[in-house]
């Protein structure tokens, strides 16, 4: 409420209502876009977007994690860059896909994919190397192929962390 009321203040002196304007005349401009519809247009144009950019980070982002997980050859091969990927700010990713793909409906999917993928790899390389060991010497004592070890232990003991890596690229991805 204090900072409602020190904006509204503050407004009075300027002069150019463009660089400042009202809280009443900002209200009055998100009613007016949301009763014409146009605030649900775009609202749904952007968490489209955001979903097909998550669904473009799994895409990369589950396998390179499962590889990583698995195999030290591979966690050796990917770490450093998956690492590096995750470290650059989120706006650095938002600002190079404006400038290269411009404003249209690839370039935000692209910067959503890129930085939900290093989140999402390295939560499942860690639900991967998290797998306990005596689950899957007992399948196999019990001679269970790899593909019902991976479907009955693996993938029951990933999923966690499949959802944390998501929430936590989809709070950043939010923010850019």
């Amino acid at each position: 409420m204090g900072f409602i009321a020190l904006w509204a203040f503050l407004s009075r002196f300027v002069l150019d209502e463009f660089t400042l304007p009202g809280p009443a005349k900002v209200g009055a401009a998100m009613w007016d876009i949301v009763v014409e519809g146009q605030f649900f247009d775009d609202f749904g144009a952007s968490i489209s977007k955001t979903t097909m950019g998550f669904g473009l980070g799994a895409l990369f982002g589950v396998p390179v994690g499962y590889a990583m997980g698995k195999s030290r050859y591979w966690k050796a091969f990917f770490h450093d860059g998956v690492v590096g990927a995750g470290s650059i700010p989120g706006i650095t990713y938002a600002v190079l896909a404006l400038v290269i793909f411009g404003t249209g409906f690839l370039g935000p999917v692209l910067a959503v994919g890129l930085i939900s993928m290093p989140f999402i790899a390295l939560s499942v390389a860690e639900g991967v190397e998290g797998v306990d060991p005596n689950l899957v010497s007992m399948a196999r004592a019990f001679r269970r192929n790899d593909s019902q070890i991976s479907r009955h232990i693996v993938l029951p003991s990933v999923t966690p962390f499949v959802f944390a890596g998501v929430r936590l690229s989809f709070a950043i991805a939010w923010k850019v």
